[in-house]
């Protein structure tokens, strides 16, 4: 598989707007999330609560005290899975024991070409092909 391609197709900008309306969390002001402050992109470690505003500490060290637009944390395989459950979308997907999980639908195209979530990488890092598969199988406008 093939990391994915920078610029976000609009599958991969519907499926993100999807699973954000169900899973809110990952908009929350906490650590891992992404800004946009007065100088540029920043990642928050801590919240500061004030006596008038918070103050919220980035990864780089910095202190943010206005925040321009929210971007969110990375959107793991666990968002896609409450997304799933929430919706009550059947991925095949069956735990059989504490260690063992098996996909009990395999489609052609993903036997074609071999479209799975490359655990180690959140929504942003997978591949097209996994992209378009997930956004086939959430209720999202065409």
């Amino acid at each position: 598989m093939t990391n994915a391609n920078p610029t976000p197709s609009a599958n991969y900008t519907a499926l993100v707007a999807y699973i954000i309306s169900v899973v809110p969390e990952i908009m929350e002001l906490k650590m891992g999330c992404r800004v946009k402050g007065c100088h540029g992109y920043h990642v928050l470690r801590e919240k500061y609560t004030q006596t008038k505003d918070d103050l919220y500490e980035t990864l780089d060290g910095r202190f943010l005290m206005q925040i321009r637009e929210i971007i969110g944390r990375p959107i793991t395989l666990q968002d896609v899975l409450i997304a799933a459950f929430v919706g009550k979308i059947d991925l095949g997907i069956k735990v059989t024991n504490k260690t063992t999980v098996r996909l009990m639908h395999v489609t052609a195209t993903m036997m074609s070409t071999k479209t799975g979530w490359l655990l180690s990488n959140p929504l942003s890092g997978q591949d097209k092909d996994t992209i378009d598969w997930l956004k086939s199988l959430f209720p999202i406008a065409k």
